[in-house]
């Protein structure tokens, strides 16, 4: 097939008398010249040629290393040749063009664009569609399309769809893989299978394991094929899930491990690498939802996942929020593995380029500087917003002021008439508990919601998760010892973690190691209503919400699985409306954190 080349081409095989190669570029196969395989020829017309080495059967080709035939094709053809080595007998005559045509067709780059930590925004995803249908147009390269994680909960329209509705919309996108973050563990395992099924993509995790069976849920890769290169995209799931997320992972008597995420951990990365590569993928990017440990020390970030594998050539990674257009880190071989991240909420679309030559280049691309929206993806949005939001607009209380889901030390600085939203909360969460102390966490608070009407859409916006209030009792030295811990733990991170306390007021002191030392500890008396020293003897109950607790408190309060936590049943936004419409009268305005006894934690 002299015809399909541009390129001058030259034929040997493993016979005597090779190798056959044109005397100019009008010959045709019909008129070739026989030369001994001694003769050198490295003239121009070796030069960037491309050689098709033929061998008399599959055992001889099988025998022959690639480093030996490369060996013999340069010594025959000089060192400009580009080696393709294939068994011919493996081929029927209808396939030998397609493979002649991949050999002598330049190689197209591939872009791969991905979400992580989306959150159930929805404005991004026409943008994203829309960025792939520009690179089509243009034919340049391949295109993918990929999410690591943290898609089907976190915004009002994932919690009113039970994940449904961003699911229609993935769909709608189509994804080459996604992977598996921490709010998809919001749900049982089993509910989030079927839910994700709905994606119509593969989902991929090489480590969320069944412990009765030893098995995988998830397949650990997929590999694409894009023109002759094999993509692998492997999942990684964040083994903090066990501890955040623990509840998902249980057995319906809500006490027996049915799934496990850390198990072997390295290992079982590891290994899904290597079955990866041994398939042929010449790229293995890993989906991961581990994070930075910027701000909360976490057991396992995406540079240990690195420093401890080897094989990955990418981590697209969530979890932290944090924004990372590209850096550079070694694996446990020394070998350089790029990373990236988007920030949340469709704050970014990442872009990763596979340029003809392999060389790998990230990017970040703002949804709103995209010149394109995909009209059907964009259409489906705009159905899934009426059919689960316009749908129940229905008032459920009202406030006067706004309802900041800022960190209360800031508040009343950066948002003039409003109110903490998350102290609010807290009061509520005791008042409902008939607890002493609530403590919830700052991400419990997701949007300022403006005056006027509270609604069941805009309650999902201010409190996006389905999170069960629980509570249990402390001494008050194991009180006082845990809150230390906490500092231990979350360092100058405490006062922000968690922001909202009510009934009970924490002094922090400067101590060693940007560790806050807990100079003293007050709490509501009930007879006074007014705060009074800890007595370490005595009994405090702690309400908070079940993430809280198996994220941080039971490791701060040394709590097991077998101390009496005690679910009550009530998710915390409810217990808001319950609350509002109970001791506030259905109105909040900007003396109602007073209604209830509130308190904050004082920095000093």
């Amino acid at each position: 097939y002299p015809q399909l080349f541009k390129k001058n081409w030259m034929m040997v095989n493993d016979r005597p008398g090779f190798p056959y190669y044109p005397e100019n570029e009008a010959d045709t196969l019909d008129r070739v010249k026989m030369h001994p395989v001694q003769k050198p020829h490295d003239t121009e017309f070796t030069k960037n040629c491309l050689v098709i080495a033929a061998f008399h059967n599959r055992k001889i080709f099988n025998n022959y290393t690639k480093a030996h035939i490369n060996k013999v094709l340069r010594r025959v053809a000089g060192s400009g040749y580009r080696p393709e080595p294939v068994c011919m007998d493996s081929l029927v005559m209808g396939d030998i063009e397609g493979y002649l045509r991949r050999v002598v067709e330049p190689e197209k780059s591939i872009v791969i664009y991905f979400d992580s930590d989306v959150h159930c925004e929805t404005y991004g995803y026409p943008y994203l569609a829309g960025l792939r249908m520009l690179q089509q147009g243009n034919d340049s390269a391949h295109v993918a399309i990929v999410s690591v994680g943290d898609y089907i909960s976190g915004g009002p329209l994932g919690l009113l769809s039970k994940g449904k509705a961003i699911t229609e919309i993935m769909k709608t996108v189509g994804y080459d893989a996604v992977g598996l973050g921490g709010n998809e563990f919001d749900h049982k395992v089993g509910e989030t299978r079927e839910i994700l099924s709905q994606i119509g993509s593969p989902v991929v995790c090489a480590n969320l394991r069944d412990v009765e069976t030893d098995t995988l849920v998830y397949a650990p890769y997929v590999i694409r094929r894009y023109g002759r290169r094999k993509v692998a995209y492997l999942g990684v799931a964040s083994p903090e899930e066990e501890q955040t997320k623990g509840a998902s992972l249980m057995r319906e008597d809500g006490v027996t491990q049915k799934y496990d995420l850390s198990f072997r951990f390295y290992e079982r990365v590891q290994n899904a690498i290597d079955k990866a590569r041994a398939e042929g993928a010449e790229f293995v990017i890993a989906l991961a939802h581990l994070g930075e440990g910027t701000k909360v020390n976490r057991s396992i970030t995406s540079h240990m996942l690195i420093a401890n594998t080897h094989g990955l050539d990418v981590v697209l990674d969530g979890n932290s929020h944090t924004v990372i257009e590209g850096e550079w880190y070694e694996d446990k071989k020394g070998n350089e593995v790029l990373l990236a991240q988007t920030g949340r909420d469709f704050a970014n679309i990442g872009k990763l380029l596979i340029d003809p030559d392999g060389e790998l280049h990230t990017s970040l691309v703002k949804p709103n500087e995209v010149s394109y929206k995909e009209s059907a993806t964009e259409r489906c949005v705009n159905e899934m917003q009426t059919k689960y939001l316009d749908a129940v607009d229905v008032a459920l209380a009202r406030t006067e002021v706004k309802l900041s889901s800022l960190n209360p030390l800031k508040t009343s600085k950066k948002e003039p008439n409003s109110i903490c939203a998350g102290m609010l909360a807290a009061d509520a969460v005791r008042f409902q508990a008939k607890s002493d102390i609530a403590m919830l966490n700052m991400g419990s608070m997701r949007q300022t919601l403006l005056e006027g009407s509270i609604t069941r859409s805009n309650m999902a916006k201010l409190m996006p998760y389905e999170n069960n209030i629980e509570v249990v009792s402390l001494t008050g030295k194991q009180l006082k010892d845990g809150l230390q811990n906490l500092a231990m733990i979350l360092k100058d991170q405490f006062g922000n973690y968690f922001a909202y306390i009510s009934g009970m007021q924490v002094v922090l002191g400067q101590g060693k190691d940007d560790v806050k030392e807990v100079k003293e500890v007050r709490v509501i008396d009930p007879a006074t209503g007014k705060l009074s020293e800890l007595d370490p003897e005595a009994t405090y109950t702690l309400a908070s919400l079940g993430f809280c607790f198996r994220a941080v408190l039971m490791k701060a309060f040394s709590l097991t699985e077998d101390d009496d936590i005690m679910d009550l049943n009530m998710q915390y936004s409810q217990a808001f409306i319950d609350y509002i419409n109970g001791p506030l009268r259905g109105i909040v305005n900007a003396e109602s954190v007073e209604a209830g006894v509130r308190t904050v934690v004082v920095e000093m």
